[in-house]
């Protein structure tokens, strides 16, 4: 177990500045008050960003952060303005990082660092390659990390940046840690505490302190990492920063474990737990479940283990994090095994040693490319070399021939075969050109095909999201005319959320089925509220389906769910049901949406009434984007049916949708 408690115990402390949570509130506050007399794009822009800074300081309120970081992508899509939107990406790359999606905000960030490379702005680019470097080392990624760190490094000691320099020392230090160079670690993390110190930077100290007391702690010094901890958790409680109380009493804890006072070190954990279950990052919350089983297997409370365990194994999937899925299969094969049930700890052994077999496969992956640019580059030195030598050769049997008298004929004849070889080389050179000219003409046809396939599902999806928050504005607007302000204000709560989730989704061509879901799910309560809760709904999904990872259209059931709320629940008058069953075959997702509505036939006499109804495009366009997908007629996608009952009455309609995904 000891080694384990030690994987477990190192928790990155680093973070960037932001300020006390004291000062947050005022600070919003101020920035609020300017915004609502700010016209210009610009200042609007500015002000987004810095209200979006304060709220993701907090760790709690990355919610509201992220709609500030909306807002200037709004504006930036409104504008078209590239300066916007790398802004936008910058936020939302933060924001990212602290929820613990490192994956998705290393992407946002690298759109950062592209856009500010283009303009030359090196400051800009040494700020996002800083956050790139901590999202990489939170992954486990930490070569890499040290990597970018350097490269951050060289700019920010050419611009003399005290302040910029220190953060980068520092994440150069809990890098070197986490690889296990504690006493390089250490010489940077001295160095950067010196530079707070002299900046005055109390929080920033407080976590040096804390990722000094890790290092102290793998270096079996335990009187130095506990002044650490100490250290830096009275410097938490001073700035009141929860993620901060989290951080240090979970690393005492760890320290608690390891010394052997298990019942300190689960009160420690305990707290950090509490804290940490309030607020959005994951990973650490990963880490908390797994101190507490672990402390309950060390108490032999083998089913509470267990239970803190799962709990680990569901937050986890949200980061991405392999090691921490492989810790927690390690953990959970030792729990299973002390109970006596061997199948389920050979189990968990096993998905264990896939997970580290997939990180090993990774960096083999990396290390092959590498050596291969290596060899390539050496065998083309190589090449030169040989010309080189071969051109000094013939320079020098071409001077000996020349005092030769009788060598004029061999000459005339090596002259000769040298012009033949030179015209059947140019020829080769010639037909190779043009086969070359040839292959790269069908690459660039091919790519101009799937070019124009993308643009073609963007323009889809671009009519797609039009008509749908028509639809919801259009739905707010009917119950504030008929005075349903409650409605129309939970309606309109929910509705923000639902913009979001699409927003987010807008610039992704696939997304992933949980995301969908969430997002149907959140369009059918919007439904529900406008019908005053007359239908309710089920959503079955396969077990076996892994809905992190299975990639499908973005909104491509949400047109006919929409369609059976509107054209077959919606003139039921009783309460209305509405189920969709999602199963996986071969590699296409089979879906189907059942409503127990009126029918295709009645609906379609009683809108004929309706003069104002409007014509319903969603389906039509959903179904053009499927077929450029898939290359297949509408009939092979999307296959409707009257559900009737011996008596030939409408019991309903059931739509099944066949979806490729990836």
């Amino acid at each position: 177990m000891k080694n384990v408690i030690t994987l477990i115990a190192i928790t990155s402390s680093f973070i960037f500045s932001f300020p006390i949570h004291s000062q947050t509130v005022n600070i919003i506050d101020s920035l609020k008050k300017v915004l609502r007399t700010s016209k210009s794009d610009s200042a609007k822009v500015q002000l987004y960003g810095k209200i979006a800074w304060a709220y993701a300081g907090t760790r709690i309120q990355t919610e509201e952060a992220r709609t500030y970081a909306d807002s200037i992508r709004l504006i930036a899509e409104r504008t078209k303005d590239n300066y916007y939107d790398a802004r936008s990406h910058f936020y939302y790359g933060v924001i990212d990082r602290l929820e613990g999606k490192n994956n998705s905000g290393i992407y946002h960030m690298d759109k950062y660092v592209e856009y500010n490379k283009s303009q030359g702005d090196s400051s800009r680019v040494a700020r996002g390659l800083f956050q790139i470097a901590a999202m990489q080392s939170a992954i486990g990624d930490y070569d890499k990390a040290i990597t970018t760190h350097y490269r951050s490094l060289a700019i920010e000691e050419e611009f003399g940046d005290q302040y910029g320099i220190a953060f980068v020392k520092q994440g150069i230090g809990i890098a070197l840690f986490e690889t296990k160079r504690y006493n390089e670690a250490l010489a940077y993390l001295n160095e950067a505490l010196a530079l707070f110190k002299e900046l005055n930077r109390s929080g920033d100290q407080a976590n040096i302190h804390t990722t000094l007391g890790n290092v102290h702690t793998q270096q079996n010094n335990f009187t130095k990492a506990r002044k650490n901890y100490g250290t830096a958790l009275s410097i938490y409680k001073k700035m009141k920063s929860s993620w901060g109380i989290a951080l240090a009493e979970s690393n005492i804890g760890h320290l608690n474990q390891r010394t052997g006072n298990f019942n300190d070190a689960k009160q420690n954990h305990l707290k950090a737990l509490k804290i940490r279950e309030s607020m959005p990052n994951k990973e650490l919350l990963t880490r908390s479940y797994l101190a507490v089983g672990s402390l309950h297997h060390q108490d032999k409370e083998y089913t509470k283990a267990l239970e803190y365990y799962k709990k680990a194994g569901k937050t986890v999937k949200e980061t991405g994090a392999k090691s921490l899925m492989s810790d927690i299969q390690f953990r959970m094969s030792e729990t299973y095994a002390a109970m006596g049930n061997y199948k389920l700890a050979f189990d968990a052994r096993g998905q264990q040693m896939i997970l580290k077999d997939s990180i090993y496969d990774e960096t083999k992956a990396n290390q092959i490319t590498d050596l291969q640019t290596k060899y390539e580059t050496a065998q083309k030195d190589q090449q030169i070399q040989t010309l080189t030598n071969k051109n000094a050769l013939q320079e020098v049997n071409a001077e000996k021939q020349s005092t030769i008298k009788n060598a004029i004929t061999m000459g005339i004849v090596l002259l000769a075969i040298i012009a033949g070889l030179i015209i059947f080389t140019l020829r080769q050179r010639l037909k190779s050109q043009k086969i070359l000219l040839k292959k790269n003409e069908q690459l660039k046809n091919a790519r101009l095909k799937e070019e124009l396939q993308v643009l073609e599902m963007k323009a889809l999806r671009a009519q797609m999201n039009p008509h749908f928050l028509f639809n919801c504005l259009n739905a707010i607007n009917t119950m504030i005319l008929k005075n349903e302000g409650d409605n129309a204000s939970r309606y309109l709560a929910k509705f923000s959320k639902l913009v979001r989730l699409i927003l987010e989704n807008s610039e992704q061509q696939k997304v992933s089925l949980k995301d969908e879901i969430d997002m149907l799910e959140s369009y059918i309560q919007l439904e529900a509220i406008r019908f005053n809760n007359k239908m309710d709904y089920e959503i079955n999904i396969e077990e076996s389906i892994d809905q992190y990872n299975t990639f499908i259209p973005s909104m491509v059931l949400q047109p006919f769910v929409e369609n059976g709320i509107w054209h077959g629940l919606m003139h039921k008058d009783k309460k209305g049901f509405l189920t969709i069953n999602i199963n996986e075959k071969d590699d296409a997702l089979l879906c189907e949406i059942i409503d127990n509505g009126v029918g295709r036939e009645k609906s379609v006499s009683l809108e004929k009434k309706d003069q104002h109804k409007k014509k319903s495009m969603g389906i039509k366009i959903t179904t053009e984007r499927l077929k450029i997908l898939t290359q297949q007629t509408m009939s092979e996608l999307v296959n409707i049916i009257d559900l009737k009952d011996d008596h030939n009455n409408a019991l309903g309609t059931k739509v099944h949708i066949e979806i490729p995904i990836s």
